[in-house]
């Protein structure tokens, strides 16, 4: 009997590999001890997650994956989002989203199951995860902001 049942993960792909150096090149600035990251192997979808929880209870976490060779799934706080394209691009983007939610720039409505977010501080900031209506978020009811990573 024993673990016959267990399914062996595969091993991390190069993309997955790519993926984890931009979390740690967006982490860096924060300390190693801002934030624990590792790899989960997600066997219902088949991706390993690059998992990123951070030491101050009120930051968001992260939870990224390389769905495919132009798809990335990311989990920032509530909000999920997808983005597509050429993966070197995505990644870039990825990047700066990162460094954002990292330094604390990052406000979030909705509920668990239709969150959305505004993310990053200057002029054009991203907006992803469900989609809402157009009001300014001065006037938004419920907004979650979270810290900074350090």
């Amino acid at each position: 009997m024993g673990n016959d049942h267990l399914v062996e993960s595969p091993e991390l792909s190069r993309l997955d590999v790519e993926l984890r150096d931009v979390v740690d090149q967006a982490l860096e600035p924060h300390g190693e001890a801002c934030a624990e990251v590792a790899h989960e192997w997600a066997e219902r979808v088949g991706m390993w997650f690059t998992q990123v929880r951070p030491t101050r209870k009120d930051a968001a976490s992260v939870d990224v994956a390389v769905a495919d060779d132009e798809a990335l799934f990311v989990q920032i706080g509530a909000t999920h989002f997808e983005m597509f394209g050429a993966l070197e691009s995505s990644l870039d983007d990825l990047a700066q989203i990162l460094r954002a939610v990292f330094a604390g720039e990052i406000e979030e409505g909705g509920s668990r199951s239709d969150a959305f977010a505004r993310i990053g501080a200057g002029p054009r900031p991203w907006h992803v995860g469900a989609v809402s209506l157009p009001i300014p978020w001065r006037l938004r009811h419920r907004i979650r902001r979270y810290a900074a990573y350090s």
